[in-house]
Formats: structure tokens, C-alpha cells, sequence
């Protein structure tokens, strides 16, 4: 399935060098892993002030780019298997994300929701010392906002100014 988010990122060719480069320096880490994964979020979140009130891209900081959003994503950091971490979210329990927890992921099943995104997009095995694992998860939101997406979940870049700047360009 060709979603309109792989198309778009398939187009952002600087993007998906940064991807690259980011993966070669940040993966394979010898501390205890965590991955990054994306899920899709159901374009009804747009319309529920609660579901707005903790969007993390556009916010006041990061003002809409387009008038039209092109879809909603997650962007999440795990220490479990992406699917399992799919599967609290699912659950609504109180470790859920508020996005999920109001009952907005896109779909029931990992498969749809995020497994294709997580693959083409996420990061497996990153280290979090030095907040590798936070930057890299708002490094990532921030680069599906610049493309017109609204985003939910990083939050590391409200308590540090490092994107845009290297190696979070």
C-alpha cells in the first residue's frame, strides 16, 4: 500500500539521506536499545481540542506550514519490540500515549497502523546516552511536520534547542 506519507517521503530525497546518515551514526550501540517508531494517527484527531492540545507539531513553537495537513503520525521511543509497545498503546492503559489513550490510532492491527513506517522510517538499536534516543524520536517528528504532517509524541526538543542543528539538521 502506497500511503500518501510514503510518497511524500520518497520525494523529500534530503530527508531520507539525513535518515541515512543519522541510522550509520546513532544505531548499533553497545547501552541497553530503544527504537523509534512511527504509527499513523486518525485524521479525526484534527477535529477533538483535547487530541490538539497535546499535538507536538505544529504547536506555538512550530506554527502550521500548510493549511491542509497531509495526515497525523506518532512518533514514540521504546525499549520493547515496536509491536509490543503497538499493543499497550492499543490497550489505553496508563502507560499508553494520550493520543492513543483517546482513542486515535488509525488502526487495530500493527501491520496498518505503523509497521511499514516503523521499517522504512524508525530506528532500531539506538543508545540513549546523551538523550540519543529522545533527540532522534523529536528529530524525526520534526521532519514529518516540515512535510505538512501533524505530529504527536516527541517532546525532548521542548527541553533542549538542538534541531537544526548538527547532527539534527
Amino acid at each position: 500500500m502506497d500511503s500518501s506519507i510514503d510518497r511524500q517521503m520518497r520525494s523529500g530525497s534530503t530527508v531520507i539521506r539525513k535518515l541515512a546518515k543519522l541510522r550509520e551514526e546513532f544505531q548499533g550501540t553497545q547501552e541497553a536499545p530503544r527504537s523509534i517508531y512511527v504509527l499513523r494517527i486518525s485524521d479525526d484527531a484534527m477535529k477533538d481540542d483535547r487530541a490538539l492540545k497535546i499535538r507536538k507539531f505544529p504547536s506555538s513553537d512550530y506554527p502550521k506550514i500548510i493549511d491542509d495537513p497531509r495526515g497525523c503520525v506518532y512518533v514514540g521511543v521504546t525499549s520493547l519490540d515496536p509491536e509490543e509497545r503497538f499493543e499497550i498503546h492499543k490497550s489505553k492503559i496508563r502507560s499508553a500515549a494520550k493520543i492513543a489513550k483517546l482513542g486515535y490510532l488509525s488502526h487495530k492491527s500493527y501491520e496498518k497502523c505503523g509497521k511499514d513506517l516503523t521499517e522504512k522510517f524508525g530506528f532500531v538499536d539506538v543508545g540513549w546516552r546523551n538523550n540519543k534516543d529522545v533527540k532522534l524520536e523529536s528529530w524525526l517528528g520534526w521532519n514529518f511536520y516540515q512535510m505538512g504532517y501533524w505530529v504527536w509524541g516527541p517532546h525532548y526538543h521542548e527541553e533542549e534547542d538542538f534541531l537544526g542543528k548538527f547532527p539534527y539538521l
